[in-house]
């Protein structure tokens, strides 16, 4: 099943990102896939990372805002960049119908497996969702006292997007959004906070895995 629903992820290539993306690129390019998972990054490289992160979550939220525009919400996607800083969408097929998790499920299975291939440094993935755990009581107030209107604090959900980088870095992304008395949707300040390194660990104990089945079979 799982395996299906990778083959049914369609990638759509954009014009390589620039700025920060690239010149993160540029400084981590000479290193593998393998070299960059279980590696540390310098202090150098870590602003250059986040940089690279915060591109992709600017870029990457363009298309998420004008579905959220159009229809409301949108299926989760990703916006991903090589070892060079190039970025390209990964995107589950239209005409593949599937809930909102499992689309998301599939298309992380896809940034992993990209990223094993050594064609992925970094990923953001895009999805919606109703007001996440965490959120402190003091930011709620103020959204609330933002909404205008006869909207209240239940109306609001919130554009999601982790990002991840190979070389150990993770970042959650929330902005909230809300349909106004005019029924045009409104978008928040994001909130950002730092999470763990998934897209690092992961890939580390799948090639732990290879390697010991490999040595194994030896």
């Amino acid at each position: 099943m799982l395996r299906t629903l990778i083959c049914t992820v369609m990638i759509l290539m954009l014009l390589p990102a620039a700025g920060s993306a690239q010149e993160a690129g540029k400084s981590l390019e000479q290193q593998n896939s393998k070299e960059m998972a279980f590696g540390q990054l310098s202090e150098k490289q870590q602003k250059l990372v986040v940089g690279m992160l915060k591109k992709l979550f600017k870029e990457g939220k363009v298309k998420a805002e004008d579905s959220i525009r159009d229809n409301g919400s949108f299926v989760p996607y990703a916006y991903v960049a090589n070892h060079q800083g190039k970025g390209q969408f990964l995107h589950i097929d239209p005409e593949q119908e599937m809930r909102a998790e499992v689309a998301a499920h599939a298309v992380q299975k896809t940034i992993v497996t990209n990223a094993l291939r050594g064609d992925l440094a970094a990923s953001g993935l895009f999805m919606t969702s109703k007001m996440p755990q965490g959120i402190k009581e003091k930011t709620k107030q103020e959204l609330a006292e933002s909404i205008k209107g006869d909207r209240s604090i239940e109306d609001v959900r919130f554009l999601m997007v982790e990002l991840q980088h190979l070389g150990g870095l993770g970042l959650l992304m929330s902005v909230p959004y809300w349909e106004n008395d005019e029924d045009k949707w409104v978008f928040g300040k994001p909130i950002s906070q730092q999470i763990n390194a998934e897209l690092q660990a992961t890939v580390q104990n799948m090639m732990r895995k290879a390697a010991q089945k490999q040595k194994n079979s030896g």
